[in-house]
């Protein structure tokens, strides 16, 4: 998924076409997103999403906190 910007999710599949997806991102939306991709990618049968929002990154940001760099 690191092609997407996800750089800690990781995806498995088996050779059935079923796809589970794990691990942390920034923002609900980032969630999302993820899961578009895998549900869209040819071949994939059914997928789960075992992903968790970042509350520190998501809390940050919906408070107004965010870092320039």
């Amino acid at each position: 998924m690191v092609k997407f910007g996800f750089s800690e999710v990781k995806a498995s599949c088996d050779c059935t076409g079923d796809v589970e997806i794990t691990g942390t991102v920034a923002n609900p939306n980032d969630r999302a997103l993820a899961c578009a991709v895998v549900r869209t990618t040819p071949g994939v049968r059914t997928f789960s999403a075992k992903i968790t929002v970042s509350e520190s990154e998501f809390v940050r940001a919906k408070e107004g906190n965010h870092r320039v760099s």
